[in-house]
């Protein structure tokens, strides 16, 4: 009985207490511990999944092993880019930059060549000194005010490299590109909200089986 509930249900410790209890044969815990033992490592080198989340499993609903790699395996780059940042041209000088400014809602541009190339971001932050010096509007240029040493997501990279370069940055929104030519931007909040999603579906789920 301890063998079939360890192999069946992945539970090795609640088929010991639960046997010896029934029965009351304590004297046999040892006995008890070794079969246990043996059915729950064997059955989880052919089956990594209990009856309970076997279903789970086949609808790529549960995650064994490492979960926070599994759930991250789970979201699409492609859905997390953010699109909306205004670019500006390196070529281009303060004044057009505030132009941007005007249709954006972000505080964070992307600076670009005419082909698209990304040379570096402009941060909102870093250029109030000179937005309300009018006389400087034409004479700086946008080159002059980008930051170029950032750190982007290539488009190939798996969540598991864009998640640990969102850790180690002090950005809250990084640069996706793809080779050498600039796609979007990837946020921490939107990649929290869609791993806070596939949980919440992953818990109703197993709700509505097991439940």
């Amino acid at each position: 009985m301890a063998g079939i509930i360890s192999g069946v249900i992945h539970a090795p410790l609640t088929a010991i207490f639960l046997i010896a209890e029934i029965t009351g044969g304590y004297i046999l815990f040892v006995p008890l511990m070794i079969v246990s033992a043996l059915s729950y490592f064997i059955t989880r080198y052919f089956e990594p999944y209990s009856i309970y989340t076997n279903q789970l499993a086949k609808k790529e609903h549960y995650f064994a092993g490492d979960k926070d790699s599994n759930i991250l395996q789970q979201l699409n780059l492609d859905e997390l880019i953010e699109t909306e940042f205004v670019p500006v041209l390196v070529t281009d000088r303060l004044s057009n930059l505030l132009e941007a400014f005007k249709k954006s809602k972000r505080n964070i541009f992307p600076v670009i060549d005419k082909e698209n190339r990304f040379m570096g971001i402009i941060q909102l932050e870093n250029i109030k000194e000179f937005m309300f010096k009018p006389v400087l509007y034409d004479q700086i240029s946008i080159e002059e005010l980008t930051t170029k040493e950032v750190v982007t997501i290539d488009m190939e990279e798996n969540m598991d490299s864009v998640m640990k370069k969102l850790e180690h940055s002090d950005l809250w929104n990084i640069p996706v590109t793809k080779g050498d030519k600039y796609i979007g931007f990837i946020s921490k909040s939107n990649i929290l909200s869609n791993y806070r999603r596939i949980l919440q579906k992953s818990a109703s789920l197993f709700n509505k089986f097991y439940g």
